[in-house]
């Protein structure tokens, strides 16, 4: 195992192994799967930490979305008005 692919978990202190991992985000009863996430995942206690950079993108997606929906709910009551 390279030294890339070893983190030990804050939980409980197994090996962590580098998996992929999916993420929902909810926002104004619409909701955004992310699929595909780098993630190190606990097999013994299920704990996931995600890289710096893969957080960084959630968020970007999750500001994307929740900006588009505000955008969609503001479109559709100015044409309710």
């Amino acid at each position: 195992m390279s030294a890339a692919d070893y983190k030990v978990c804050h939980v409980c202190g197994s090996v962590m192994e580098p998996c992929s991992t999916s993420k929902t985000i909810r926002f104004h009863g619409n909701e955004l799967k992310l699929n595909g996430l780098k993630a190190y995942c606990c097999p013994n206690c299920g704990e996931t930490v995600y890289s710096a950079e893969e957080v960084d993108k959630m968020e970007r997606l999750a500001r994307a979305f929740t900006t588009e929906i505000e955008s969609l709910e503001d479109a559709q009551r100015k044409g309710d008005a």
